[in-house]
Order: C-alpha cells, then structure tokens, then sequence
C-alpha cells in the first residue's frame, strides 16, 4: 500500500511543477503584449514638452546601490503647470535646475517622463528579447516534464531509491 500512495504523490508532484510551468508559459506572453502596447499607447499619443528638475528622490537599495528619481516641473499646450516624479528607473544623469526632454499623455499630464526615446525602446526592444528567449527555453523544459510524467506512470514503479516492501 504504501508504494502505491509513494508513487502517487511523486506523481502528482511532477503534475504539480508542469502545471505551474504551464501557466508560467501561458501567462508570460500575454504580459509581455500588454508591456509593449502599453508603452506604444504612450509612444504613439504623448506629446512633447520641456521641462525643470525642481528636485532630486533620492533611495537605497537593498542592493547597496543608490536609485535617483527626478521631480519634474513642466508646462502642457494648454498652459496648466505640472509636475511628477520620474520613476523610469533610466537613472539619467541630471541636475536640480536642468532643462529636459518630456513626454506627456495630453489626457492625462501627471502620465508623463522624461523623453529619452532611444534609451526607452532599447530597454523595451531587450525586455522583449529576453522574455522571447525565456519562452522558447521553456518549451524543451516542458516536454521534458512531460516525458517523465508518462515514464513515470507507465512504469507503476515506486519513486526512484525506494526498495520493495
């Protein structure tokens, strides 16, 4: 009896990792598309301005490096003074006092950040290319998975190491 419930549990073990591997699979493209049409809404629609460092965020990681996130001042098209802390975590070198680049969503003026569009697509163009590569590695790993779930049940042996009773 007990090497029937040994073999079962190791079999739903292995069940259990492919499934988490499974909607690892499932769940990575959708949010990679919903990364990369968020990020060409704001491309697409934003539109330009310039803008003031008034003053520096300053944090420590756990890391023991340091992040700086800039509190930026600018004017809309329509006159309205705004003002938003850049969280893009580019650590762009700038100064209190600095003109920059902005981008701003004209819906939406606190939607905004500094416009540094070759570093933007860069870091989206390698994030798509990483999590592409993640993907495609995670196809041999699930039929690997697979092929020993079948080995496993049709053998109807005890898990590996254990002798008969």
């Amino acid at each position: 009896m007990k090497r029937s419930v040994d073999w079962f549990v190791h079999a739903l073990w292995i069940g259990f990792f492919q499934f988490l591997f499974l909607i690892s699979i499932l769940l990575v493209p959708p949010i990679i598309y919903w990364m990369y049409g968020f990020a060409a809404e704001f491309e697409e629609k934003a539109v330009d301005s310039t803008g003031t460092v008034v003053r520096m965020h300053y944090e420590t990681l756990s890391t023991g490096g340091r992040r700086s996130d800039p509190e930026i001042t600018f004017q809309t098209r329509e006159g309205e003074q705004v003002t938003f802390i850049d969280q893009t975590y580019l650590n762009v070198p700038v100064s209190v006092g600095q003109q920059v680049p902005v981008r701003y969503m004209p819906n939406d003026p606190k939607w905004a950040r500094i416009a540094i569009r070759d570093l933007q697509k860069q870091d989206r163009t390698m994030a798509l290319v990483v999590l592409g590569f993640l993907f495609l590695a995670s196809i041999p790993l699930l039929v690997l998975t697979t092929r020993a779930q079948v080995r496993h049940f049709r053998s109807g042996r005890a898990p590996a190491g254990e002798g008969p009773d």
